[in-house]
């Protein structure tokens, strides 16, 4: 008769604190977190931002595509409304862990379009004739 013994080892859920860093991002560029994390049985993944739980989007403009052994947060589009302090809680039955970080949206580029300066060169120009011909 075979005797067959399983060992489960339960462990508290630990977050790769190296994995979380500050992020900087432009505005209307995507961007992805991905943080390694641990735990036995499997952790839950949670993701805040100032506090204020982040759910996935229906439009997927924001998404938490976590697995067992790593976090995740992807945003489509950065916007102004995704700046603040991030904060990554991973909990099982013999735990939790969090960490945090700070998520820097930068304004968009101050390069003008093509269709803006093109708008304003003819503007200018008019008004320079106005006054020109005075």
């Amino acid at each position: 008769m075979n005797n067959l013994t399983t060992l489960c080892v339960l462990v508290a859920p630990t977050i790769n604190f190296d994995d979380l860093k500050d992020v900087k991002v432009k505005a209307g560029q995507p961007f992805d977190v991905k943080v390694a994390i641990n735990g036995s049985p499997p952790p839950t993944v949670e993701w805040f931002l100032d506090d204020e739980p982040l759910e996935p989007t229906e439009d997927e403009e924001l998404l938490t595509p976590s697995t067992a052994k790593e976090a995740q947060l992807a945003v489509k589009k950065a916007d102004k409304k995704h700046r603040g302090k991030l904060k990554l809680v991973v909990k099982n039955e013999h735990g939790t862990s969090e960490a945090e970080c700070n998520l820097v949206v930068l304004g968009k580029s101050t390069q003008l379009s093509t269709e803006i300066r093109s708008y304003l060169i003819v503007v200018i120009s008019r008004r320079f004739r106005q006054t020109g011909s005075n």
